[in-house]
């Protein structure tokens, strides 16, 4: 399947059905372990919004060619130039997942479509550079996961349960 077993978590918020809380984890590529928390905003005429929705990573633990470093949102305008009833979120965030996944795809498309192209010179002309840069993201990432965060977001999380001395505890830091 597209979204394996504990990949992708998406839920609306309790006060704003148009603004849905999400995590990802990356199973593959370049940021594979990592762990993003991010939003995604839907138009209160969603699904028959006329651009697609907003997608933002509430920190930015990680560099990318189709997440700006000013806003963190994901631009997914190359993929959908325009959106309307027959487009679905799922489509969306699938797109989303593989972008992530994908690195490479994402450096070979067409400049006008890259909104980070700094990342994208370092991974084309410093392969040792990106590796290290790309490690950093994946640690930073799993260290960010217990920062705080708005209390609507239902994908926070609390270091303190990784301090209690249990069996399944450290099996969990061994693999993170």
């Amino acid at each position: 399947s597209e979204f394996s077993t504990g990949s992708l978590y998406i839920l609306p918020t309790k006060s704003n059905s148009f603004l849905w809380n999400g995590m990802i984890v990356i199973r593959s590529g370049v940021y594979k372990n990592a762990i993003l928390r991010f939003t995604v905003q839907l138009e209160s005429s969603f699904p028959n919004q006329k651009t697609p929705p907003v997608l933002k990573l509430l920190s930015m633990p990680l560099e990318h060619p189709l997440i700006s470093p000013e806003t963190l949102v994901f631009d997914s305008s190359h993929a959908f130039p325009t959106w309307n009833d027959t487009e679905h979120l799922y489509s969306f965030l699938k797109y989303f997942k593989y972008s992530l996944e994908h690195f490479e795809f994402c450096c070979s498309l067409p400049s006008s479509s890259i909104v980070n192209m700094d990342i994208v010179d370092v991974f084309t002309k410093d392969k040792d550079e990106f590796q290290r840069k790309a490690l950093l993201a994946v640690a930073s990432s799993v260290n960010e996961i217990f920062n705080e965060v708005d209390s609507e977001n239902c994908f926070s999380f609390d270091r303190s349960v990784l301090d209690e001395d249990t069996e399944i505890h450290q099996s969990i830091l061994e693999n993170m």
